[in-house]
């Protein structure tokens, strides 16, 4: 069998090369109720060559519908926004969209922000006055199943949470462990019957300042009196009346 090679040309190669298959990009959806910063952050994230801006949202209402119509591989989230901000959209999306990666993009850096949201399912948390390179790394990295946090905000989200497990865990050992070794002695007295007058005395204080101490341990345990203070004390053994305050 003889095999005919078709003649080259000045148009005609002599292996045409295969079409290449379309770069596939990861889809990203921006969320933020500022239209102008939304708009540079599409400009700028359309410069990488792996990303891919399928829409926007200008609210946390219209970015649950976005997610839903648009399936995005990872939603960047305002914090702050109208109507659902970017905490409680994750809320609502992630029990049904466990595999769209959510970014909150924040203005502060208030860690009780940052805990609720590690709480909520976020898989990144950055500030806005990140890089862009930053944004455009966390965007790849939450892709491969890491979770992006602040290396300065770290120490303090594990802190956080630790109290919260605690404070679960043990609602009154929790509580209780906020009062100072002075409210505690005080409130060993409490138990033990003592006046303000004798709690003076015993101290070498004065009764002003065991009054601001017997508020301070009201505020701690979210009682209201000095009796439900020793009945809470008493139920759940936060000070022994027998032994002194170590």
């Amino acid at each position: 069998m003889t095999i005919r090679f078709p003649e080259a040309t000045s148009t005609t190669p002599l292996f045409p090369a295969q079409e290449a298959e379309p770069n596939v990009g990861i889809r990203v959806l921006i969320v933020d109720n500022q239209q102008l910063f939304t708009e540079a952050l599409r400009t700028l994230l359309e410069l990488e060559d792996d990303i891919e801006v399928v829409g926007e949202a200008y609210d946390g209402t219209t970015a649950i519908e976005r997610i839903r119509t648009a399936r995005p591989d990872v939603a960047v989230l305002d914090l702050r926004m109208p109507g659902l901000n970017g905490i409680e959209v994750t809320e609502h999306i992630k029990p049904d969209f466990e595999d769209v990666k959510v970014i909150i993009l924040t203005a502060t850096d208030d860690n009780e922000f940052l805990t609720r949201a590690v709480e909520a399912g976020v898989d990144g948390y950055l500030t806005k006055d990140c890089a862009m390179d930053d944004l455009a790394d966390s965007i790849r990295r939450v892709m491969h199943g890491e979770t992006v946090i602040p290396a300065t905000q770290l120490k303090d989200l594990l802190r956080n949470l630790t109290d919260r497990r605690r404070e679960e865990a043990n609602p009154a050992a929790y509580l209780a462990s906020f009062l100072t070794r002075r409210e505690k002695e005080v409130l060993r007295l409490l138990v033990a019957g003592k006046s303000n007058e004798k709690i003076a005395e015993e101290l070498y204080i004065s009764q002003n300042t065991v009054r601001t101490h017997i508020q301070n341990i009201l505020s701690k345990l979210s009682v209201h009196s000095k009796l439900e203070a020793v009945a809470f004390a008493i139920r759940h053994g936060v000070v022994d009346v027998d032994r002194e305050v170590i």
